[in-house]
């Protein structure tokens, strides 16, 4: 009996844990490539490192990071509140990774005494390499439909709907958010999660009401 019983232990070991893996292993790899074939190839973005800097140095190259870029056109509206939920919730669950840069550009009507303070409001830290808060002038801002590959309707939307556009580590725009839209802020964190190594033993924070 205890032979049989024996046999029967060694034969999960054998076959049943490796099996339970790539089980694993495969949905893993087909949840990652949906993502990837979730997105698009909107061309290279534009060197956003040479803009004036309210906060952070941005390095002259962004290989090998994702990059998520927001327009902050005000700091009182709805639109400018859910830029600041939705960012606070992404620097809370990726405040350790290198890989990961939020920025947001402003007109040049903002100062930086407006800037600091959306930023403190929504607790977005003030130093690391997490998050760099950057003004464009007008010719910049309204050269978003070619840089940034945005419809016209996402460009007339600027400043009304909290519009994101994801660039990954080759420097491709891949994708746009509206940050209004559950579904797709979801998503963006979902691709993010998946692509972005988490500091250890954190949760990847899907739904948070008050952020979402």
């Amino acid at each position: 009996m205890k032979k049989i019983f024996g046999y029967i232990i060694i034969t999960i070991m054998v076959i049943g844990f490796p099996a339970v893996s790539y089980v694993y292993l495969k949905d893993g790899y087909n949840f990652r490539k949906g993502l990837l074939e979730s997105v698009s190839d909107y061309g290279p973005a534009p060197e956003i490192s040479a803009l004036e800097s309210v906060q952070g140095e941005l390095p002259d190259s962004l290989s090998g990071n994702l990059v998520l870029v927001g327009w902050l056109m005000d700091t009182q509206s709805e639109t400018a509140q859910r830029l600041g939920r939705n960012f606070d919730s992404l620097a809370v669950q990726f405040e350790n990774s290198p890989h990961l840069f939020l920025t947001t550009i402003s007109p040049p009507s903002l100062s930086e005494t407006e800037i600091h303070a959306w930023r403190d409001e929504y607790g977005l830290p003030q130093v690391g390499n997490l998050v760099h808060l950057l003004r464009a002038d007008s010719a910049q801002i309204h050269s978003a439909i070619d840089d940034y590959a945005l419809s016209e309707v996402e460009v007339s939307e600027l400043g009304q709907e909290p519009i994101v556009a994801l660039i990954n580590a080759r420097g491709r725009i891949i994708k746009h958010y509206n940050l209004h839209r559950k579904e797709e802020t979801a998503s963006l964190v979902q691709f993010v999660a998946a692509f972005i190594p988490l500091p250890e033993e954190e949760d990847i924070i899907l739904e948070r009401d008050n952020e979402l």
